[in-house]
């Protein structure tokens, strides 16, 4: 994933061990590396474990028990307009149109727009079509929903169904 020539043997280990193999697991704790500055790029662009990798993992990163707190961790480090938005995704379901999103914070374009692209800089969402979002990995979707309160996924499904009647009107094909 770091596409080194060589990897520091115990970092490998501690990540294999930590992860139990799980490759997803592997890149949440990867990104959460990189976000602690434990894993750097040098001047060729390389990545590097700073220090002692045993050391900053268990002393800077220890790493929680399950998959969740780790997508957990990473998405309390997203802006407050990024967790939001990423809530609104997440109760759309698999997928959400820009338009849904444009409708739904309209007096807030361009903190919407720097919020996207924060949350596809981060890996949280991604575009696989121009103007639809999901997200990276359903776990994290997963995880961002179950975070929220039955009020909050109450009142997040009655916007979005209004921003879907009024983006799509009466043509129930296109909804996504």
């Amino acid at each position: 994933m770091l596409a080194l020539s060589t990897t520091p043997v115990q970092f490998v280990q501690l990540l294999h061990e930590l992860s139990e193999g799980n490759p997803f697991f592997v890149g949440e704790y990867l990104r959460a590396a990189v976000e602690e500055r434990l894993l750097q790029r040098n001047e060729l662009g390389e990545w590097q474990v700073t220090g002692s990798a045993i050391e900053a993992c268990s002393d800077k990163l220890p790493l929680p028990d399950t998959l969740q707190d780790l997508i957990a961790r990473r998405l309390n480090g997203l802006s407050p307009r990024a967790r939001e938005l990423s809530s609104y995704v997440a109760v759309c379901g698999r997928q959400c149109s820009a338009k849904v999103l444009t409708h739904l914070f309209p007096q807030h374009q361009p903190e919407t727009l720097t919020a996207l692209n924060q949350l596809i800089h981060r890996q949280v969402l991604e575009e696989p079509d121009v103007g639809v979002f999901c997200f990276h990995h359903n776990k994290i979707r997963e995880v961002v929903y179950e975070r929220l309160s039955n009020k909050q996924k109450s009142e997040m499904h009655q916007s979005i169904a209004e921003a879907l009647e009024f983006v799509l009107g009466s043509d129930c094909d296109e909804i996504q």
